[in-house]
């Protein structure tokens, strides 16, 4: 679930993403997206600000496809700002 997830900020972060683009992603980011939702807000957050390395989380799947989904997001996000 990408919006009420006990972070106002991811909130509307992960909600507003989800909602234009979600139909947009391949069935290889649908996957890496709902392995995200699984992730801490504390800790999405950073690796969606760019302030955590995301080299140092394994998410049992190919480092830069979780990395451009990541980029994608935050891309999105600043786009709102």
């Amino acid at each position: 679930m990408s919006t009420h997830r006990g972070c106002k900020e991811m909130d509307i972060i992960l909600g507003q993403f989800a909602e234009s683009e979600l139909s947009n992603l391949t069935d290889t980011e649908l996957s890496l997206y709902e392995k995200l939702l699984e992730i801490s807000d504390e800790v999405l957050y950073s690796l969606i600000s760019g302030s955590l390395i995301r080299g140092h989380l394994e998410f049992g799947v190919e480092q830069q496809d979780i990395s451009n989904l990541l980029m994608k997001i935050s891309l999105f996000h600043k786009s709102k700002e």
